[in-house]
């Protein structure tokens, strides 16, 4: 309950900067729903998934997130750490408040060793010890979002690490920090 309330108190806090202006918005609009619309970048996919009731984890969404997050080069998936389900939910919700559709773009989500290892070795950036291979991490587009305003927003979330690269933004659950690749 302590971190839905660190959640809607970012989201208030970003929507007070993002939002300055622009029109009020009450806290029962604000506040993020528990709701994905996903698209994979790699294999075309698409999914909506409202993957929490009444603040309970909805056990066949969360597994189906988990497929669709799944290192789809070895067709293996691990669970989907909520917190992290969490945070693109939040940003998807604070992308539908500035008018973006609030479709996202996944570029990766969980990855194995060895697609991690194959990425090092294409020079793509990856990290030896990722996030990604805990599924605690996600690569993600918000079409019609530039990745600097997106980083900006995660960022302004601190519910995570935020990496800016060209093309994509870097989210993950782990402890709040930021970098550009």
């Amino acid at each position: 309950m302590r971190r839905r309330a660190m959640v809607l108190g970012a989201v208030a806090g970003i929507l007070s900067g993002s939002v300055a202006g622009a029109r009020a918005i009450n806290l029962s609009e604000a506040a993020p729903k528990p709701f994905l619309r996903l698209r994979h970048a790699h294999t075309g996919e698409v999914m909506s998934s409202r993957f929490e009731v009444r603040g309970r984890l909805d056990p066949v969404q969360v597994r189906r997130l988990e497929w669709f997050m799944r290192d789809w080069r070895e067709g293996r998936s691990m669970p989907i750490d909520p917190h992290l389900l969490r945070f693109l939910a939040v940003l998807r919700h604070i992308a539908v408040l500035e008018g973006h559709e609030g479709e996202i773009l996944l570029h990766s989500g969980f990855r194995t060793r060895r697609t991690n290892d194959m990425l090092r070795r294409r020079g793509k950036g990856a990290a030896a010890n990722s996030l990604h291979l805990r599924a605690k991490a996600a690569d993600i587009s918000l079409p019609g979002l530039s990745s600097a305003r997106l980083a900006i927003l995660a960022r302004r979330t601190r519910l995570g690490g935020v990496g800016r690269y060209p093309g994509f933004v870097h989210v993950d659950s782990g402890r709040p920090r930021h970098w550009t690749g």
